[in-house]
């Protein structure tokens, strides 16, 4: 009963019925309560969001995140992200390199 399945991209609880987090629901409550404009994002994301997600992932004092040598965008969903990523592999690395996906995936 307090477990929750994050292998396929939403959370759920033991019955299969998707979970939404607090921290979830109280952020959707903070971007009803402002204003916003609708404009569109710059083509590889937020800026912002981008340096704090690497600072995050790599660590702030990481030489090459200071040096440069990271690269970062936003994508639209975990899906996409995994679109961009198998793109970027495709044109990097050839069409003939092996790529280990985990059971149960998309096909």
């Amino acid at each position: 009963p307090n477990k929750i399945d994050v292998g396929v991209g939403a959370y759920r609880d033991d019955t299969g019925k998707p979970v939404v987090m607090k921290a979830v629901q109280k952020a959707e409550r903070m971007l009803l309560e402002e204003p916003h404009n609708f404009e569109y994002l710059a083509i590889d994301g937020i800026p912002e969001f981008k340096r704090l997600a690497s600072e995050l992932l790599f660590g702030a004092d990481c030489p090459a995140l200071k040096e440069g040598r990271i690269a970062t965008v936003q994508s639209l969903s975990g899906t996409g992200a995994l679109r961009l990523g198998g793109e970027l592999i495709h044109q990097v690395l050839g069409p003939d390199t092996t790529v280990y996906v985990p059971t149960p995936t998309w096909e």
